[in-house]
């Protein structure tokens, strides 16, 4: 409830402006197993009505910078979809035929980077839209059907529709609407890359490497895909309305931003990540209007693997605090967790939170656990008295008969010869009775948080929850 109340603090003092905290994954190649458990506790841990994470995250980051350019496909199912879309338009079955072509359409515009890879699938993207717009006119929706063949213009400006191949009520439907169009005015696209060099797609269609101007555009919406000959990035929104529209693209972000199979970073190495991952967060932060990025993933802290989260500044690009909890040996308790998260948003550390250059993790004496320095001291006091007690005993006997003299003047034959161990257990004693002192004073000394201690907790592990015990020295 404390966090809660916090927020809805943070939230209340923030500009109305500014928009919730965002929560971005952060991962060296494919993120591990166990991820959607860990950072969808943590998110529910600091209020996932507070943050901006997961799908709604994904959706606002695709409407205001970027969105994947999909997935590959196959082909050959793509142009069968799309004959099949035609076979039926051609056989009168025009509801049929709209529901079929407009799902090859979805499909090939979400698969943007195969598309502008493959001329065969152009194409079939330019006869989908007409048989589209074909059978929208003989449905009686017109509205429909001009946008799909603005649609047409706009990505395929330099083709001309033939009788030979399409009906003449659709010939005449195409003139009417280009003539439209050229009565409006035209404007450009220049797109800026960094690093300079990269192909530059609009609308699946090759226009040159960046830096590069695409003048003489129709108005509307288009595609803009950015793309090295090695490397995929992402596709961009661009709207031209009769004037120069400009885009920048940082394409050290395209290439390793994701919002299908969850939201952040895939880096392709640790290098990279260290070198552009706070980078990169303040300005996904920036374009979705967020106050703080906060970034969690897994990585390895003095050999074991823990849970990172870490804040950055939208304003500064620079981290404001950075903590984990230990993920090995065993998993965190559902507090520890909680407390990651308090950090994070709030700044308030906890125990069990391990903070960048500290070689080990704070670990609570939870459930009154008992102090090892506390066994050790008094088993030790009691083997440095036995020890003593032994050996001043021994020294004691040396030299004295090993039988008892009944009448005076009797004499044993025999006596004890035990200097040699009494003068040893004696020392031993005396070095355990020093040992002893010292670990009464530490153990004096010695902040409650700090001490030794076996730790018996309630963890959070997939699947359910565990018991984890722990002797920490």
């Amino acid at each position: 409830m404390r966090l809660f109340a916090a927020l809805l603090i943070l939230t209340a003092a923030a500009p109305a402006t500014a928009r919730r905290p965002i929560l971005l994954e952060s991962h060296v190649g494919d993120p591990p197993q166990d991820t959607r458990f860990y950072v969808e506790f943590l998110a529910r841990a600091m209020g996932d009505k507070e943050l901006l994470a997961s799908v709604e995250l994904g959706r606002l980051i695709e409407q205001r910078v970027s969105w994947d350019p999909g997935a590959a496909v196959s082909s050959t199912e793509l142009n069968q979809l799309v004959l099949e879309g035609r076979r039926q338009f051609i056989e009168g079955q025009f509801a049929q035929s709209i529901t079929t072509l407009q799902r090859a359409r979805r499909r090939l515009l979400g698969a943007t980077a195969l598309v502008a890879s493959d001329q065969n699938l152009r194409n079939a993207l330019h006869t989908t839209l007409l048989f589209l717009a074909n059978g929208l006119m003989r449905s009686n929706q017109e509205d429909q059907a001009t946008l799909q063949v603005s649609e047409v213009i706009r990505s395929f400006p330099d083709r001309e529709l033939s009788l030979v191949q399409y009906s003449p009520t659709l010939v005449k439907f195409y003139k009417k609407v280009r003539r439209d169009l050229d009565r409006q005015a035209r404007g450009s696209i220049t797109v800026n890359t960094r690093p300079a060099g990269c192909l530059v797609f609009v609308n699946e269609r090759y226009v040159g490497l960046s830096p590069t101007r695409v003048p003489d555009l129709y108005p509307g919406r288009y595609r803009v895909y950015i793309q090295r000959p090695q490397q995929r990035g992402r596709l961009h929104s661009v709207t031209v309305d009769g004037n120069d529209a400009a885009l920048d693209v940082d394409f050290q972000l395209d290439r390793v931003l994701r919002t299908r199979e969850f939201v952040g970073f895939r880096f392709p190495d640790v290098k990279t990540m260290e070198r552009e991952e706070v980078a990169h967060a303040a300005s996904v932060a920036r374009a979705v209007d967020a106050p703080l990025a906060l970034v969690v993933g897994f990585r390895q802290h003095q050999g074991r693997r823990v849970l990172m989260g870490m804040v950055v500044s939208k304003d500064t690009a620079r981290p404001v605090r950075t903590g984990m909890v230990a993920l090995e040996p065993a998993a965190p308790s559902a507090a520890t967790l909680r407390r990651l998260g308090e950090f994070l948003l709030l700044g308030k550390e906890g125990n069990g939170l391990i903070m960048p250059g500290e070689t080990q993790p704070v670990v609570p004496a939870a459930g009154g656990g008992t102090s090892a320095i506390t066994v050790l001291k008094w088993v030790g006091l009691g083997l440095s008295i036995a020890t003593l007690a032994a050996g001043i005993t021994l020294w004691a006997l040396d030299g004295h008969g090993t039988c008892d003299a009944s009448l005076p003047g009797d004499r044993c034959k025999e006596s004890y010869n035990t200097l040699a161990p009494g003068i040893g257990l004696t020392a031993t004693g005396a070095a355990l009775a020093v040992g002893t002192g010292v670990l009464f004073w530490l153990d004096a000394r010695a902040p409650r948080k700090e001490r030794s201690a076996l730790t018996v907790s309630p963890a959070v592990a997939r699947g359910g929850g565990l018991v984890t015990a722990r002797w920490t020295f």
